[in-house]
């Protein structure tokens, strides 16, 4: 259990963000919220967005409809919170306007739609059960972050499952540093993530061919394509003039995320999540995320590795040929 004034105060940080709506669109009120929430930017999901205001709002917001999603799966017995057929799950979903009824709705509407899903008056749940809410959606975060703090990874073993990314970059960026390996080969979707990985393939002098998305052909929401351009756009600053560093674009739905690197084998995948914070009306809701998903390690010196690694090795190569892949010149006009 979290100390209860840890958890009282990262739920009253969440107010704010429930007052405000996870749909508000201004970049003055993004930048208050999460300045005036320390507790919740520190979370790992939200430290994995990097400085960008917008970013980290939007990983943040992320990690609230995760957590909502968690707690309608989890049984009465492990949640004093909630209970029955998670009527406490559709009440958070409508108080932070995630749904059609709520999104676009003022903060009286979505605390009187959330309370007629747990069947009580307006009065009653914005005195008593919204705070019991808050509480619940917040100990899950919190208990998510913790899970993140306490997985670790050694990437010496045969094969090894972490929970997301950030969990083993710090052991990746060790493996490289001590095995200084000839070449790596990556396939991501953006590198909005890897740049420390990157880095220190670039500080042992590793030749390496990078496989990203091509934002101009994705159909994903704005805000994940600008993401990616703005990734790309760091990514061309620091490491465009460097020899051994290809980058070529492909032009197919991203849909595993792959590294060889050395005899260092890690692989996850990249799902396809609705938005429920946008309307249909605002075009597309579907939005791709990568960092915050599980990622299988393994080395190519084990019999479990090796099938991942030739597998992977076998896939990187048609798509680095893929005849819609391009070089990166085609990225640059995005930037």
């Amino acid at each position: 259990m979290h100390e209860p004034d840890t958890l009282s105060v990262a739920a009253g940080e969440l107010l704010a963000f429930a007052r405000a709506g996870l749909r508000v669109d201004s970049f003055a009120v993004r930048l208050r919220l999460m300045e005036g929430a320390p507790l919740l930017n520190a979370l790992p999901a939200v430290h994995a967005a990097g400085p960008d205001a917008t970013a980290r709002f939007e990983y943040l917001a992320q990690a609230v409809v995760d957590a909502i999603d968690d707690l309608s799966r989890t049984g009465a017995d492990a949640d004093p919170h909630l209970n029955g057929h998670h009527p406490e799950a559709a009440a958070l979903r409508q108080l932070f306007g995630l749904t059609e009824r709520t999104r676009r709705a003022s903060w009286r509407v979505r605390q009187e739609a959330a309370a007629s899903m747990v069947h009580v008056s307006w009065e009653h749940f914005r005195r008593a059960k919204q705070s019991l809410l808050l509480r619940a959606v917040t100990e899950r975060l919190l208990a998510n972050a913790a899970a993140h703090a306490e997985t670790s990874a050694d990437v010496r073993r045969s094969l090894v499952a972490v929970a997301a990314q950030q969990d083993v970059e710090a052991s990746i960026v060790e493996y490289i540093q001590r095995r200084r390996p000839a070449r790596a080969d990556l396939l991501e979707l953006s590198t909005a993530t890897i740049l420390p990985v990157l880095r220190a393939l670039r500080s042992v002098g590793t030749d390496v061919r990078l496989l990203v998305a091509n934002p101009a052909g994705l159909h994903t929401t704005p805000f994940m394509s600008e993401r990616i351009r703005y990734a790309l756009a760091n990514l061309f600053a620091e490491f465009g003039s460097r020899s051994g560093f290809e980058v070529r674009a492909y032009n197919t739905a991203p849909s595993v995320r792959g590294r060889s690197i050395g005899t260092l084998i890690a692989l996850g995948w990249y799902p396809y999540r609705d938005n429920k914070r946008l309307d249909e009306a605002d075009g597309v809701t579907t939005e791709i995320w990568g960092h915050d998903n599980a990622l299988l390690l393994g080395d190519v010196s084990e019999a479990n590795g090796a099938v991942l690694a030739t597998w992977f090795g076998r896939e990187f190569e048609r798509l680095w040929e893929h005849r819609r892949t391009e070089d990166e010149s085609v990225l640059h006009p995005q930037l």
